[in-house]
């Protein structure tokens, strides 16, 4: 409740100025529509803690928004956030990242960890049409620190801090901005 308070000037597409961006936040990021493939998820899954839903139900979203060929993990993704991306986009593979592999739309899911080779490997190759999601944004000083490191970096474009998680455009067409949402 603390962090939706502090939060609460960046809700639901406040301050974004970008029709694209206002759109994705808005109508993606923010959207509160009970999906078709919600509560069967839920049933599903019932061991699983809110938060996690909550989580899920994002990436079935970006999954239904992207429409990626691929969503291809840096670090392991949890079995819950797989079914929803799946039921979000029934044509997305969920494949390992392999480093000559940067075509075609693709959303990478990376677990903030030690490993920095793949995340490297990943701003360097990635296309316009490619999307990061960044898990773990705040868990501690190191975390933050990269997050900023990434935000800054020469490769991405329009980035988005959602507390829990980051998301990262790299289409350079686009003004780099950096948005804090509520969600």
């Amino acid at each position: 409740m603390m962090v939706w308070m502090r939060r609460v000037h960046y809700s639901r597409g406040f301050g974004v100025q970008s029709p694209s961006d206002y759109a994705f936040v808005r109508y993606v990021v923010n959207e509160h529509y009970p999906y078709y493939a919600y509560s069967d998820l839920q049933k599903e899954y019932q061991k699983f803690p809110k938060l996690s839903h909550k989580m899920g139900r994002l990436y079935f979203r970006l999954a239904n928004y992207f429409q990626a060929e691929r969503w291809t993990p840096l670090s392991d993704i949890p079995l819950l956030y797989a079914a929803y991306i799946r039921r979000g986009c029934r044509k997305t593979r969920i494949e390992p990242w392999r480093q000559q592999e940067a075509g075609g739309r693709m959303v990478c899911y990376w677990m903030m960890g030690d490993d920095l080779q793949p995340l490297e490997d990943v701003c360097r190759q990635a296309r316009e049409n490619s999307v990061l999601i960044v898990e773990g944004i705040r868990r501690n000083r190191t975390t933050k620190e990269l997050w900023r490191r990434i935000v800054d970096d020469d490769h991405t474009g329009v980035t988005f801090d959602l507390h829990y998680l980051g998301i990262v455009f790299f289409d350079k067409r686009r003004i780099k901005q950096h948005y804090k949402i509520n969600f």
